[in-house]
């Protein structure tokens, strides 16, 4: 399998076995089939566009986001990976296993309108979790583990008819008072600690904001935990006294051993979310990947089965109104971006992050731990100087600039990708930022080995 089309030229130019290993040459002679070359090119670039695809796709809807969001105040989303970090004097393309990435850009964070950088925080808080699970589930030395996890989901009736504002701040509030209760007071020395992650979905009855809640229970048996937890006519007591209601399904309580029903939604080793990802849940799911922490951490993974009639999660709207051309999902998109801003996504309770062994990390930084690229840097193909980028960022749509990145992936050869830039451009670079970089590169490795 070739990544790269040095790697083809190479192999042909060897000829013998070099040559057969593009499978272009016959064995019995010296004779390059041109055909089978071509081929070998052909599947090359096939490999590429499926690997690039989805990342266009993500590209194209954060895209939409800063264009829908533009000028409101969740509109910071239009300046992710457009502008220069402080204290950058240039934009590298930075290569990881035969991936580019442009390095030294700022991110937003918005874990709720950025697409990207929700995919890029909710991975980090899925291993958060995970570690928790890890924690509650060690044993200690006589057998016992150190807690039972438990999920609460708690929600509200509701309709098309509701406003979204008043229906998330009378949850918000309702929730508060559970956590303030007599009932809570009571049982709380029994909860090593808890996690709350905060969803909406939007179907045919309208919004339906949820809470997911994760209780480490000081106990190790299940049964003990749920009637710990059987909190449903105090949860019902506090929507009423929001002016909401509860149904059969505005309360539920799950066994943390049960939830193997449900597959990670950060398993998947690309990062994205794609066309098979229903797939992807459905047959995990029946091989029992799905875990606790994943369930309340990545609704942008969790796909929405929308043929059985259930709603479409944020990214799906977003994703609608991209690729599918639906203003109604765009619209929906603004109402919710609007609501939820400043609204916390995911939290822990006092403490147990300490308890359980896990840093403190921000959104942002969390936004720039790049999921695609947590290994180690292989080399820094070029860098562009700040005055040709902001031109670039004139010139070009995010798309476009993604020219630059899919030609490093394909070529060793940086004058190529030079020329993607200039072509972008419409006129020379200025590459004397970058030959300064590699001077000081090559400064720095004769230091190494003086």
């Amino acid at each position: 399998m070739f990544t790269s089309i040095e790697q083809i030229e190479s192999s042909v130019s060897d000829g013998g076995a070099g040559a057969r290993a593009v499978g272009g040459l016959d064995s019995n002679t010296s004779f390059v089939d041109q055909k089978l070359v071509d081929e070998a090119y052909e599947s090359l670039e096939k490999q590429h566009e499926l690997r690039s695809e989805p990342r266009r796709r993500l590209w194209a809807e954060q895209r939409s986001a800063a264009y829908l969001l533009k000028g409101k105040k969740q509109g910071r989303v239009s300046k992710c990976l457009k502008s220069l970090a402080y204290g950058k004097d240039g934009v590298n393309v930075e290569i990881y296993d035969e991936r580019a990435r442009f390095g030294n850009l700022m991110t937003c964070g918005n874990v709720w309108t950025c697409p990207i950088c929700s995919r890029n925080i909710s991975r980090i808080r899925a291993r958060e979790a995970n570690k928790a699970l890890a924690w509650a589930r060690a044993k200690d030395s006589e057998g016992f583990i150190n807690a039972t996890p438990m999920m609460m989901t708690l929600t509200a009736r509701h309709g098309r008819k509701d406003d979204l504002a008043v229906l998330v701040n009378g949850l918000l509030e309702a929730k508060r008072m559970m956590f303030q209760s007599k009932k809570w007071r009571k049982i709380k020395p029994r909860i090593a600690g808890f996690l709350i992650a905060f969803e909406i979905t939007h179907g045919k009855n309208g919004w339906h904001p949820h809470f997911h809640i994760i209780f480490f229970v000081k106990t190790s048996s299940s049964k003990e935990a749920a009637k710990l937890l059987s909190m449903k006519a105090l949860w019902l007591r506090c929507l009423r006294s929001q002016g909401l209601s509860g149904n059969g399904h505005g309360f539920d309580l799950a066994e943390g051993d049960k939830v193997g029903n449900y597959i990670s939604k950060f398993g998947a080793a690309d990062g994205f979310r794609t066309s098979d990802a229903v797939k992807r849940i459905s047959d995990a799911k029946r091989a029992g990947n799905w875990d606790l922490a994943s369930e309340i951490t990545a609704q942008h993974r969790k796909k929405s089965t929308r043929k059985l009639g259930s709603g479409r999660n944020p990214w799906e709207l977003l994703e609608d109104y991209t690729h599918e051309g639906d203003n109604q999902a765009g619209a929906l998109f603004i109402e919710f971006a609007e609501v939820f801003h400043g609204k916390q996504q995911l939290q822990w309770s006092r403490g147990l992050k300490q308890l359980v062994g896990v840093d403190e990390i921000t959104n942002e930084d969390a936004a720039d731990a790049d999921v695609e690229f947590l290994g180690e840097l292989d080399r820094i193909g070029i860098t562009i100087s700040p005055r040709d980028w902001y031109e670039l960022l004139k010139k070009t749509t995010r798309i476009q600039r993604l020219e630059i990145l899919e030609t490093a992936e394909l070529t060793d050869d940086d004058e190529m990708v030079w020329l993607k830039v200039e072509e972008l451009l419409g006129r020379d670079a200025d590459r004397e930022l970058d030959n300064y970089r590699q001077i000081k590169e090559r400064r720095e490795i004769s230091y190494q080995h003086s």
